[in-house]
């Protein structure tokens, strides 16, 4: 599971990497959002590190371009009846909410959150590391993963939920995650996010197909080809 990552904020480099459009009326939106409710509308830190309720720059594909628009990293399905998805415990009538900002590949077709767009809605999320905790010396140790590459290219679905409250639509994300190379597994965590070559960018974003088996095969013979090291975070 990844529950944070460092993003890159530089929408105008990635926009002119891409060739991609600039979502201004979304970011300006996003600021005025913030202004008003801030613990909703979460901007990155000045680390530029996002986690689940965090908003980030991500990349959509439409029609012939790309568009560079904000989401917030944990998604909320359209058909949730609250900002938090969650589940009731048939037993004791508690509410859960469901951890929705990563996606498991494997969980694609078995989780309501993500059978409507696993095939349909997805983005790519700029990323420069991710960290997560670990166990070590049995305590819990957060540590950073991190790639000589400067931009990690992670793959993710997106949705939109009506705040009826807020008379606001609430646009977010999950990143997909797999089984993780043998040099994270052997840092002690067995989730990774899913990486792809930039080249195979386009396809992703704007994928055709509705067959699930080979979008999950398209992600793995997609995956980059990187080399993780990391270090502790105190």
């Amino acid at each position: 599971m990844c529950f944070s990552v460092h993003i890159d904020r530089n929408i105008k480099g990635l926009a002119k990497e891409f060739n991609a459009v600039i979502d201004k009326g979304r970011f300006s939106e996003l600021q005025n959002l913030t202004q008003k409710w801030p613990k909703l509308f979460k901007l990155p830190d000045a680390s530029d590190r996002v986690y689940p309720g965090t908003y980030s720059p991500i990349i959509l594909g439409a029609k012939d371009e790309l568009v560079i628009t904000p989401m917030r990293y944990r998604l909320t399905p359209s058909f949730s009846q609250d900002l938090n998805y969650s589940s009731i415990n048939p037993k004791t009538k508690r509410k859960k909410i469901l951890p929705t900002y990563n996606a498991r590949l494997d969980a694609l077709e078995k989780r309501a959150a993500w059978q409507k767009i696993a095939t349909t809605k997805h983005a790519i999320v700029p990323v420069k590391s991710f960290y997560e905790f670990v166990e070590r010396d049995h305590k819990s140790q957060q540590i950073e993963f991190f790639s000589k590459s400067e931009h990690l290219w992670a793959c993710a679905l997106w949705d939109s939920w009506y705040y009826e409250k807020e008379n606001t639509t609430i646009y977010s994300f999950a990143i997909i995650t797999d089984e993780p190379p043998k040099e994270v597994l052997n840092a002690g965590h067995d989730r990774c996010p899913i990486f792809i070559e930039k080249e195979n960018i386009h396809e992703w974003l704007n994928w055709q197909g509705q067959d699930m088996a080979q979008m999950r095969e398209f992600l793995l013979s997609s995956k980059a080809h990187e080399l993780f090291d990391f270090r502790d975070v105190s």
